[in-house]
């Protein structure tokens, strides 16, 4: 982990969840394993709730370390 006490940001906004990247290794990953044409807003990413387990699961196995907003 960089400089930054997580890697990544998320909020729970109901039918999606925002991902923010904050270190260099979360954003490297977003840009790696996310689909260049995802919905951005307000600097983060937007997710369905039906594909965040799967995006979970894949930023804790870099061993990527997020939190709530």
């Amino acid at each position: 982990m960089s400089e930054h006490e997580h890697d990544y940001t998320i909020r729970d906004e109901g039918t999606i969840i925002l991902l923010w990247p904050v270190s260099d290794e979360a954003v490297g990953w977003v840009e790696e394993y996310l689909p260049a044409d995802r919905i951005r807003w307000g600097g983060a990413t937007v997710i369905e709730r039906r594909y965040f387990p799967a995006i979970f699961a894949g930023l804790a196995g870099e061993g990527l370390v997020g939190r709530r907003a």
